[in-house]
């Protein structure tokens, strides 16, 4: 949401109301990871002096031990949804029974929301799992009639072979950590050690090379699960990035808008290239002294991007990383006890290269991390292109 003051946006919190006839809190499926660092908050802010900023949790939730079929059901879903300012929504999901008995509730909700006229900012989503009745009777009768979204087509998500071994969202992910992998090293060399006595330089195509495998060993080997759905996840936020300004994917057809939507994305803020080549044809970005012009589209999506990976993490049962363990511990170690250092909000970030620069006796640019937040859109398409 903007802030009014100084013409930055701030974050805002969503809003949960989790209906069951069970005790939903509980369940530990649901909150055994989710629930971890709004378990920890209180306790990291008593110690707060040893964290550089931190995000408030990104959620609050509400449970009601209700049947759907309780007439005081509706009353409380009436009174959860916002009716707030232009810029509210809410999303009603449904996915507690068998496909008829979830497409049957579907339509009652949503004869419900036009009776309650929240018809116009509430989209209903509702789990059908067989594919042919969700091809050929639901989408039909009722998406195609603007009255809700089905998802969780077994037949397409999880029986369809081909589609889980050539899933494009995972081809871009791996792309954008090669584009992580190279912005990393933006020198036109490479030292490595082999041991305490012999180093090894990289140059030019052999500095590709080598980038290249260190990418694909990380990528496969030395990289956890969580890692790797990261990028996933943040590939799956594009489209949303993307329609925000009026674009969309095209599978091969139509025109290519790449160059208005640069210039719509980059508009008060341009993108600066060097005359270097980052990867397989992807120009790269200079991204200087990272000195970021706030209130921009660019920055805006920067400030989302790391929200919504800041949300991925915290959902993963992730906690900050103390200022002490940031010096201290390795990247990795860190992980494996679901921890990270760059669990902050963006001026926490901010906190954070000042603080390295100061420690290592080197430049904020060097250790500012905002700018692997620029880089999913910014290299858009090159990434586009490649799926």
């Amino acid at each position: 949401t903007k802030d009014e003051a100084n013409g930055t946006v701030k974050e805002k919190i969503v809003n949960y109301y989790i209906f069951d006839n069970r005790e939903a809190e509980c369940d530990k499926n649901l909150n055994h990871d989710y629930f971890r660092y709004s378990r920890e908050y209180p306790r990291i802010m008593e110690k707060k002096d040893q964290y550089f900023d931190l995000p408030i949790p990104p959620a609050k939730e509400q449970f009601f031990k209700m049947d759907v079929n309780d007439g005081a059901f509706y009353d409380a879903l009436k009174n959860s949804l916002s009716r707030g300012n232009n810029h509210a929504y809410n999303y009603v999901i449904i996915a507690y029974g068998s496909d008829m008995e979830n497409l049957d509730f579907a339509d009652k909700i949503c004869a419900k929301l036009v009776e309650w006229e929240l018809n116009e900012r509430t989209k209903v989503f509702v789990k059908i799992r067989d594919g042919i009745l969700s091809q050929e009777v639901v989408k039909p009768q009722y998406e195609n009639k603007k009255k809700f979204i089905v998802f969780g087509n077994e037949d397409a998500i999880v029986y369809d072979v081909k589609q889980i071994v050539n899933e494009q969202h995972e081809k871009m992910a791996k792309n954008k950590h090669l584009t992580y992998i190279f912005a990393q090293y933006p020198d036109d060399s490479i030292t490595v050690n082999i041991d305490k006595d012999n180093t090894i330089e990289y140059k030019g195509s052999l500095k590709t090379e080598y980038l290249l495998k260190e990418a694909n060993k990380q990528w496969y080997e030395k990289w956890e699960q969580v890692q790797r759905d990261s990028n996933v996840y943040a590939c799956l936020s594009i489209r949303s990035k993307l329609h925000l300004l009026g674009f969309d994917f095209v599978n091969g057809e139509g025109e290519d808008a790449s160059k208005e939507f640069i210039a719509k994305y980059q508009q008060g803020d341009p993108i600066v290239y060097t005359d270097k080549e980052a990867v397989m044809g992807l120009k790269e970005v200079d991204y200087g002294d990272c000195n970021f012009t706030r209130g921009t589209v660019r920055n805006n999506f920067a400030m989302q991007e790391h929200q919504r990976w800041n949300a991925y993490h915290i959902c993963c049962g992730y906690l900050p990383a103390t200022i002490e363990e940031t010096l201290l511990c390795d990247k990795q170690k860190l992980i494996s006890i679901r921890k990270h250092r760059n669990i902050l909000t963006y001026d926490g970030l901010i906190e954070y290269a000042n603080y390295l620069s100061i420690q290592h006796g080197n430049s904020y640019a060097n250790n500012d991390v905002i700018k692997y937040d620029y880089q999913i859109m910014d290299d858009l398409p090159w990434l586009a292109s490649k799926i």
